[in-house]
């Protein structure tokens, strides 16, 4: 079954260089269209639609540090575990990149902060 998420909006703030050990396991519920922080490690609950999200991993991180003058953008990805009412988890990259993605879930934001 393809999975969707109505209106999530996922404001994902990490730090890269934290251990996923010592990220919360704890999956805590979170209602629908409200922003919230999810950590490398966390998993949060989508209040009355069955869904989880989990931040798997940053898989590249090049942007430019805060405060520095840079060359080029840069550019973060990271890694997203969605499972939808207990079926089967899907595997989903988002990215800081310009270019267009396209992936099986709608109104999904990544905003990545260092």
């Amino acid at each position: 079954m393809k999975l969707t998420l109505i209106s999530l909006v996922l404001l994902i703030m990490s730090c890269p260089w934290q251990d996923s050990n010592q990220a919360s396991n704890h999956a805590r519920e979170v209602p629908l269209n409200q922003e919230f922080e999810l950590r490398v490690g966390q998993e949060v609950v989508v209040k009355g639609e069955g869904v989880k999200a989990k931040f798997v991993s940053v898989l590249e991180d090049s942007r430019c540090p805060k405060g520095e003058t840079c060359i080029q953008e840069g550019r973060g990805r990271v890694a997203l575990q969605l499972t939808e009412r207990n079926e089967k988890s899907v595997t989903v990259e988002l990215s800081t990149a310009s270019t267009e993605q396209e992936v099986d879930y709608t109104d999904i934001k990544s905003d990545l902060f260092p």
